[in-house]
């Protein structure tokens, strides 16, 4: 093959459209994320800590009952649509009159559960009244996105994203500017999550003409697998997500704010977790197709990569408290040492990627739903316990604890499944 011949494979064809869809997402996530994290910044100084955790306070409890928007059905519907693209509208038409079922019930359940809230006045009661509007835009947006990622085209998917955290960003700082009730925070958050839903749903139908109202189809072939996927987002809430939550409960409104920054700065640290795994998986994928695997060869790259991490995380809590400071302002100094605990979450969730990969490389994920289904419990009944005896930084060792036990029960029982199946020696 002459050099011609091998750049054409690479430019034109089937992995040239791959290449310039990866290409499209992850520098549409990365532009996203960046404009998200300046925004915190500087929404975060104006509010301060107080009016900072009512803020997040709205957005984590309606939030939390995104968990009932049966997620996810995106999946079978991208798989569905990959196989035969014309199809599609056929598998859209028989789930989404199920989720404009979700949606009602998710914003009537969140209405209802805010009144039995009594740690909440009824200022902040109001405010997640009028945001539970936002599960409409929660449940449809993914689902029109199945059809821009099963149709390979991935640009407009991340085009709307990042349009929707721009016209976000741009309008809360000159609102946060203005020292106005963040009510209208609120308001114009749900502003962009409407207009975004608009968008995509104008694009996907010049993309693919499907039937947007229509009854309710109970598909087992297609509900089934959605639950399963649906179920691992749920447990992934109980076990990362809820921290803040129970701290509205427990706490108060300034403790939220104050551990909504390190928790959030984690969080995007965790990013760089995701991609390292997208990018190794084909990886994976080839080397368990060619045989089995030596598990002392997992081992080895599990510490290598944990003790990598945990060195970085070491150096990186020396510094994170200036950080902090530098970043958000004296008032938000109390985030520094929990964000120096939680660092090293980081750490513990490398450790794993290589067990995780191999699982779900060999199509055992199922077993992960195991494993990960223990962790809400674990991490619930730690910050209970921790945070009465220390405070927001119980919540973070609690945090850090369940993360360590959940790697260490993931590699034993991952590799006892793969050597169970003869994908280990």
């Amino acid at each position: 093959m002459n050099f011609r011949a091998f750049l054409d494979r690479f430019t034109t064809g089937k992995f040239a459209r791959a290449l310039r869809n990866v290409s499209y997402l992850t520098a549409g996530q990365l532009a996203t994320q960046f404009v998200a994290f300046l925004g915190m910044t500087i929404i975060a100084r104006e509010l301060g800590p107080d009016n900072y955790g009512l803020y997040v306070t709205v957005f984590t409890f309606v939030g939390a009952f995104d968990i009932l928007n049966l997620k996810g059905t995106s999946r079978v519907l991208i798989r569905e649509g990959s196989k035969n693209l014309e199809s599609m509208p056929i598998s859209l038409e028989k789930l989404i009159g199920i989720k404009h079922i979700c949606a009602i019930l998710s914003i009537i359940v969140t209405i209802v559960s805010v009144f039995f809230v009594d740690k909440y006045d009824d200022f902040l009661k109001f405010y997640i009244v009028a945001y539970s509007l936002i599960h409409i835009s929660f449940v449809h947006i993914p689902v029109f996105n199945t059809i821009f990622l099963a149709a390979e085209r991935m640009k407009w998917v991340a085009l709307i994203t990042l349009g929707k955290q721009l016209f976000y960003t741009v309008f809360a700082v000159i609102i946060v500017y203005q020292k106005v009730d963040i009510l209208w925070l609120i308001l114009l958050q749900l502003s962009a999550g409407f207009l975004a839903l608009f968008v995509t749903m104008y694009l996907s139908r010049r993309v693919l003409k499907f039937k947007l109202f229509v009854w309710p189809k109970w598909e087992p072939e297609l509900l089934k697998p959605s639950l399963v996927f649906s179920a691992m987002g749920v447990v992934s809430f109980l076990h990362t997500r809820i921290d803040l939550l129970m701290i509205s409960f427990m706490g108060n409104s300034t403790e939220v704010g104050v551990y909504a920054i390190a928790f959030k700065i984690a969080k995007y640290m965790q990013m760089i977790r995701s991609q390292v795994s997208l990018a190794f998986f084909p990886m994976f994928v080839k080397r368990f197709e060619a045989g089995s695997v030596r598990l002392s060869l997992l081992l080895k790259v599990s510490l290598l990569l944990f003790s990598a991490v945990a060195a970085f995380a070491a150096i990186f809590s020396l510094v994170a408290e200036e950080l902090i400071v530098f970043l958000f302002d004296e008032k938000f100094q109390a985030s520094g040492p929990i964000l120096s605990v939680l660092i090293y979450y980081i750490a513990f969730g490398f450790m794993n990627l290589p067990f995780t990969s191999a699982v779900v490389a060999t199509g055992n994920e199922k077993s992960m739903l195991v494993i990960d289904s223990i962790a809400p419990v674990l991490n619930i009944g730690f910050n209970i316990i921790l945070y009465y005896e220390f405070g927001l930084m119980g919540i973070a060792y609690s945090t850090l604890l369940t993360r360590g036990i959940m790697t260490t029960l993931g590699v034993f029982y991952y590799s006892y499944i793969l050597k169970k199946q003869g994908r280990l020696q």
